[in-house]
């Protein structure tokens, strides 16, 4: 006996896509202002982790960061991150 089984082709794409950095507003400002800060929309299994100058800021892991003083700014990601 044969049976025929339908197909269907899908890609796999493994790893994190790279994600531009926006400012909702001016990278200059006084205090006590802010600037926020967006790496996109947040992604099931993705962590994020902010971090200023290259250390991580504390409580700041979502693609948001709302920054209130200067200094150089970066999101990292990390796969496979559940909650």
């Amino acid at each position: 006996r044969w049976s025929i089984i339908d197909r269907d082709t899908f890609a796999v794409t493994a790893g994190i896509a790279p994600v531009t950095i926006t400012a909702s507003g001016p990278l200059t400002f006084c205090a006590p202002g802010s600037v926020t800060l967006n790496g996109g929309s947040a992604v099931a299994g993705i962590g994020y982790q902010w971090l200023e100058s290259g250390s991580p800021v504390s409580g700041a892991t979502t693609p948001t960061l709302v920054a209130t003083t200067s200094g150089n700014y970066s999101l990292r990601f990390t796969c496979g991150v559940y909650s």
